[in-house]
């Protein structure tokens, strides 16, 4: 269930997911406590799970007995419906805890990721993968590293996904960038320079970030003797 929602992108998207399942569904039992049921709001997704699920009040006893079939022992109140706990539950958090079988909420957290744009694909295993360098954002970051010693500026790269997490692709949404973009900040917040996307090489990345900061800064770039 962590893969399926993991691959379902938050409110604002951005970023790209892709969902490969070795098998085609992962049928089981599963129940829905109230971190989980945030979860589910947070995704955009709850009114769809409490429609498919059991609510805590139509299974609020847990029952002991001497076979399936057999005579019961006793019984106590769970899943928070007891006198003394209800309102230690509802005080905790909004959400309130369901039951669903995962072959109900399987269908519901794929359906929502694909209708957003993720990649899903069953039946199918991953073996390996490798980090394409051109996507990661290194190139710029590389870059800076360049051209702040030949301008003597205290340049400092952040590398979406490897200095900081972007989860929910707010960053990207916000930034109006790709995963291959670049942004300059001024030390005062502001945007000095955006480039969308193109995920050049290193060498072009520095040629375009020194040109850049010799606009924002109004003086020339340094020539290759200079460097």
């Amino acid at each position: 269930m962590g893969g399926q929602a993991a691959c379902r992108p938050g409110p604002g998207g951005g970023r790209r997911r892709f969902r490969a399942e070795e098998y085609r569904v992962r049928a089981g039992e599963a129940s829905a406590n109230q971190r989980a049921m945030e979860v589910f709001r947070d995704l955009g997704i709850e009114q769809e799970v409490l429609e498919k699920g059991t609510p805590s009040s139509l299974m609020g006893d847990t029952v002991f007995a001497t076979a399936l079939l057999g005579d019961e022992i006793g019984r106590i109140r769970t899943w928070g419906t007891g006198d003394e706990s209800l309102t230690e539950y509802a005080a905790q958090s909004p959400c309130g805890m369901i039951d669903l079988p995962q072959t109900y909420l399987e269908p519901i957290l794929l359906a929502g990721a694909a209708k957003r744009g993720a990649v899903v694909r069953l039946n199918t295993a991953l073996i390996d993968f490798e980090q394409d360098a051109a996507l990661s954002g290194t190139q710029w970051a590389d870059a800076a590293d360049a051209v702040a010693r030949e301008l003597a500026l205290g340049l400092r790269a952040v590398v979406i996904d490897r200095d900081a997490h972007d989860a929910y692709g707010e960053w990207s949404r916000r930034a109006e960038i790709d995963e291959d973009g670049v942004l300059l900040v001024r030390p005062d917040g502001y945007v000095a320079w955006r480039r969308p996307g193109g995920a050049p090489g290193v060498e072009e990345a520095t040629r375009l970030l020194r040109e850049a900061l010799a606009a924002v800064l109004c003086r020339p770039a340094p020539s290759p003797s200079e460097r």
